[in-house]
């Protein structure tokens, strides 16, 4: 199953618009790395959006940490966290997909774990709290792939602490936007630091695929904020009546 991302900024340099495929069920797990203003939040809308449709029987669940308005449109919708609302949030996924692992949950739909502000919100935690979501997730990113499990995880900052036992190489899509710092292209794009040169603009970036595959990317314009918004806050609503199933 291909899931259209964003447009390769190399073709269309050329004159083509074509998208980088996300191979989702190939290629599990999202990393959105960018600083403060490079466009993390639009891209991921867009990427949420885009799963939304072509996604069958999807469940969502969106952890806003940051609380801003780009996910104020989600405020009361059943699988959305905000703030301090996160852990529950978290801690509901991880539930799920325990009882998926254990045989007590026989579906096959998808579930994805959408989080915003990943290292801000295990800084505001409790240093055993903070383990013990690092642990949780660990397990999804080794082990959810098998079970349709997924997780998107956007944050300024991606350092090995918050992915203990090396479980962040287990992001199949990395996707930093905006200008790069050069701590942050030897942190992610170690084996294409020469090709990591030339400084992105906002809706701009890099994209490794599997460790192995660099792209140069756009994120591409969205006519129509509500439609986006619209789809993603219907799949929450239906989100919850499969939770319920």
């Amino acid at each position: 199953m291909n899931i259209d991302t964003f447009i390769n900024e190399s073709l269309l340099q050329n004159g083509l618009t074509r998208y980088i495929p996300w191979k989702i069920l190939e290629e599990p797990h999202a990393l959105i790395v960018g600083s403060s203003g490079s466009g993390k939040s639009f891209s991921s809308l867009l990427l949420l959006a885009r799963l939304s449709l072509h996604l069958k029987n999807l469940v969502l669940t969106v952890c806003d940490f940051k609380g801003d308005k780009s996910f104020a449109f989600l405020n009361g919708q059943p699988g959305f966290y905000r703030y301090s609302e996160c852990l529950t949030g978290i801690n509901a996924y991880y539930d799920a997909f325990i009882q998926r692992q254990s045989g007590n949950d026989t579906s096959d739909n998808f579930h994805i774990l959408f989080i915003d502000e990943y290292s801000s919100f295990l800084l505001s935690l409790l240093k055993a709290e903070a383990e013990a979501v690092k642990s949780k997730l660990s397990q999804i990113l080794f082990m959810g792939r098998s079970f349709h499990f997924f997780l998107i995880i956007s944050m300024q900052r991606c350092d090995s602490t918050f992915f203990p036992s090396g479980a962040r190489e287990n992001f199949s899509m990395t996707y930093c936007t905006g200008s790069i710092s050069p701590e942050l292209r030897d942190m992610i794009f170690f084996n294409f630091k020469e090709a990591v040169k030339v400084p992105k603009q906002r809706g701009h970036g890099y994209m490794l695929k599997n460790g192995t595959e660099l792209y140069q990317f756009v994120v591409p314009q969205i006519t129509s904020l509500q439609k986006v918004q619209a789809c993603i806050k219907k799949t929450t609503e239906i989100s919850e009546e499969r939770r319920t199933e």
